[in-house]
């Protein structure tokens, strides 16, 4: 893979759910895909800074650096969007601990969507794995 944008996404879990985004409209992402809160890492910024940025850009929620778990693990794909298909890295943390409520915005709507219903909805590529690597993550963290 060449031209590989560099991504961060922060995983969420309460009570069997996980939060997920939808994808409207405005994004570059496909009409209807969901996906983690996520995106680009912004020059000179940290994983962990673009983390928190994202999530609150994405779902209104805060979190703050201290609250995020690395995962080991860096996932890469190449997705379709709306102006082609481009290739993704993607580095993922788990928050334990964050304030606010979730809301939408211009590109996307935060969504807590029970674990057992991931076939149901179109998600993006390897986000389901992503989810089921972090469940096991939590698992060795608490």
């Amino acid at each position: 893979m060449e031209n590989i944008i560099k991504t961060v996404g922060v995983l969420i879990f309460k009570k069997g759910k996980v939060l997920l985004v939808c994808h409207g409209e405005k994004a570059e992402h496909l009409n209807n895909t969901y996906g983690l809160p996520a995106g680009r890492v912004e020059e000179g910024e940290t994983l962990a800074e673009a983390g928190v940025r994202e999530l609150k850009e994405e779902t209104g929620l805060i979190t703050e650096v201290k609250y995020l778990k690395k995962i080991d693990k860096i996932y890469k794909a190449a997705i379709e969007r709306k102006d082609g298909v481009k290739n993704f890295s993607q580095d993922n943390f788990l928050c334990d601990y964050f304030e606010g409520e979730i809301k939408s915005n211009d590109e996307t709507v935060p969504c807590w969507v029970e674990i057992n219903d991931l076939e149901k909805i179109r998600l993006l590529p390897n986000v389901k794995e992503m989810i089921f690597d972090a469940l096991e993550f939590k698992k060795i963290v608490n």
